[in-house]
């Protein structure tokens, strides 16, 4: 579980996060939404531990964030964002295989080469394994990070919860790798308890997939519980400035804008 404490962000003077607690559970996907600078990139790289929050704290299945390596926290935990700039030419599987630089010393063991195929498998890269990863598409660039993260926090059978971060990861891709890549979500999740939290523009998407939902406004948080909860005409027109609106068929509850 990930719980943050009354954490509070600054940059320039300017409040970007206020007084924000929340709790993140295992085998659970939250989605945090909101407008353009409300500040749920923000949130994530406080979460990764790639910024420091000014007050309060975050606490990572019971261990305090800031008193965990980073070496520690990359065997658990692995973040996925939407701008991953690389300018070395390296094979696709070389770059799958830096999802398991935090779990070998010196050089990829035979258990790790196996998950690095294993990944891009799953993902469908595999036959993408020899090219330059600079000749891909976005999207292809896009799913072979997503083997990538899947090989960091591999399941490995043991009961302590892996973490993956997800900032805006779907922009590149098409419909239904988006769907995809959220089903392959679900899916490793019946594999290894898992605490998936992630930030999407995508309200519908956000809306199948999610279990909880944080709507955030202003550094603030405006709305948080389950998604059935949270997602209501009233606050996404407040939120969002959306006129939505709901329809039942065939029992399932869908938005509508």
């Amino acid at each position: 579980m990930i719980k943050t404490e009354n954490i509070s962000y600054s940059i320039n003077n300017k409040l970007l996060l206020d007084q924000i607690s929340l709790e993140f559970q295992p085998n659970e996907i939250s989605m945090i939404l909101g407008p353009n600078g409300a500040g749920k990139s923000t949130l994530i790289k406080l979460l990764s531990n790639q910024i420091k929050a000014d007050e309060g704290k975050i606490m990572n299945n019971g261990n305090e964030l800031q008193n965990i390596s980073q070496k520690e926290l990359a065997k658990t935990q692995a973040v996925l964002s939407q701008n991953i700039h690389m300018v070395f030419p390296m094979k696709v599987e070389e770059v799958v295989m830096m999802g398991r630089y935090p779990h070998f010393s010196s050089k990829a063991e035979k258990n790790d080469r196996e998950i690095g195929h294993e990944a891009m498998k799953l993902f469908q890269v595999e036959e993408m394994a020899k090219r330059n990863y600079l000749t891909l598409s976005g999207g292809e660039k896009q799913r072979v990070h997503f083997a990538r993260v899947a090989a960091q926090i591999w399941p490995d059978g043991m009961q302590q919860p892996k973490i993956l971060l997800l900032d805006e990861p779907l922009t590149y891709l098409d419909i239904f790798h988006q769907f995809d890549f959220m089903d392959k979500l679900k899916a490793m999740m019946q594999e290894q308890p898992m605490t998936i939290i992630g930030v999407l523009h995508d309200l519908n998407l956000a809306y199948k997939y999610s279990d909880q939902v944080i709507f955030l406004k202003s550094g603030k948080v405006f709305s948080q519980g389950k998604k059935e909860d949270v997602f209501t005409t009233s606050s996404l027109k407040e939120v969002f400035n959306l006129n939505a609106k709901f329809i039942l068929n065939e029992g399932v509850r869908h938005l509508l804008f």
